[in-house]
């Protein structure tokens, strides 16, 4: 015999079964755990008009490199962004088209009054380079352990330990995109050095391939090139170079 529920528990039901609902197109995200970095700007983007506009909430953690990329691997997490593609990672994370970031390069920003030359990647050697903690440059400068590195503190910039002469050289990364060609350093205390280190290396957004949101990777890409031909990302990076490097 069936038991009908009063009113009140069909109203209680349909609470529960809506707040189910809305915690459905909650999905989880990861960034790195080492604050400062371009990637969780570009999420922070990203997220507030995947909600706006598809209704996908992401609730973001930060989180080591080793585990995000195992939890994206296992499903246990949905969406991320700066992974490096490799044909192996591709095997169970999607890497969304088009790329945030097409590419980059790292230009070396010298006071006016330097006399020293920096044309090649040896005269870094004659230098104390200002860096910011836990940074990642290139391979080649991240591994040297015979260049003269500083970190630069938290409370202050690069530029202006350069400009008391408290480090000899600040990097500054330029983005390939025309609209950000303009220097962070351009001052008349400043000059860019004539060596300068590039890579074709794209930034991009993942999915877990065992994701529920793997089945919408068509509306997020979608929504991801409408956001890149209206410059969105381009606004991030300005503003991250505004707060790293002036």
């Amino acid at each position: 015999m069936l038991r009908l529920l009063p009113p009140s528990a069909l109203l209680g039901l349909a609470l529960l079964t809506s707040s189910l609902q809305a915690l459905a197109t909650v999905y989880s995200a990861a960034v790195s755990n080492k604050p400062g970095r371009l990637s969780e700007l570009m999420l922070d983007a990203f997220a507030i008009e995947l909600e706006q506009q598809l209704d996908v909430e992401l609730s973001v953690m930060p989180l080591p490199f080793a585990r995000r990329l195992r939890n994206l691997e296992m499903g246990e997490l949905d969406i991320s962004a700066g992974l490096l593609k490799t044909a192996e990672r591709e095997e169970s994370i999607y890497f969304m088209e088009p790329a945030y970031i097409d590419g980059f390069s790292h230009h070396f920003i010298l006071r006016t009054e330097e006399p020293r030359e920096l044309e090649r990647y040896e005269d870094l050697y004659r230098f104390v380079i200002g860096v910011n903690n836990d940074a990642r440059y290139f391979e080649r400068f991240d591994k040297d352990k015979m260049l003269h590195k500083q970190n630069i503190a938290a409370s202050t910039t690069c530029a202006q330990m350069l400009y008391r002469k408290r480090v000899d050289v600040c990097i500054e990364r330029r983005f390939n995109d025309p609209r950000l060609q303009a220097s962070a350093h351009r001052s008349p205390a400043f000059k860019t050095a004539g060596y300068s280190h590039s890579t074709t290396r794209p930034a991009y957004f993942v999915l877990s391939r065992n994701s529920p949101l793997f089945e919408r990777r068509t509306e997020l890409e979608s929504l991801l090139a409408q956001m890149k031909s209206q410059g969105r990302f381009t606004e991030v990076i300005r503003r991250y170079n505004q707060q790293m490097l002036e």
